[in-house]
């Protein structure tokens, strides 16, 4: 079973207060993680990395694990946006959002994971 980089067991945080919901969200985080890393993480095992990429993986997963729960409907919609009344919303441009590899995360977020240097991409 894929485990994600944080246990809900050291959760203390007090956005998610539902165990089921924590449990779907650092997993949904761990594998959004694994998407923009470009499953580096998964090749060369958690456990391989530097204690600064481990902690800092950490710290992205539980945060992204928050956005991910309290944005739920936004980011399950399947509408790329829209308008009503002369306001309009869209998905996956928006300021202050990353959006890497079909996945949407706020950019302080992505930033952080980058820090890591299992973010860039190798041109072919």
């Amino acid at each position: 079973m894929y485990k994600p980089y944080f246990r809900p067991e050291n959760y203390h945080g007090t956005v998610i207060d539902d165990v089921n919901e924590l449990e779907h969200s650092l997993r949904t985080a761990s594998r959004n993680i694994d998407t923009v890393t470009f499953n580096r993480i998964v090749a060369k095992g958690f456990e391989n990395l530097t204690r600064f990429q481990q902690d800092i993986i950490r710290e992205a997963t539980v945060r992204l694990a928050e956005f991910v729960y309290t944005n739920k409907a936004d980011l399950e919609s399947i509408t790329g946006g829209y308008s009503i009344n002369g306001v309009s919303v869209s998905y996956g441009n928006a300021p202050g959002m990353a959006y890497v590899n079909g996945v949407t995360m706020p950019a302080e977020i992505y930033d952080l994971i980058a820090q890591t240097g299992l973010c860039c991409q190798i041109a072919r």
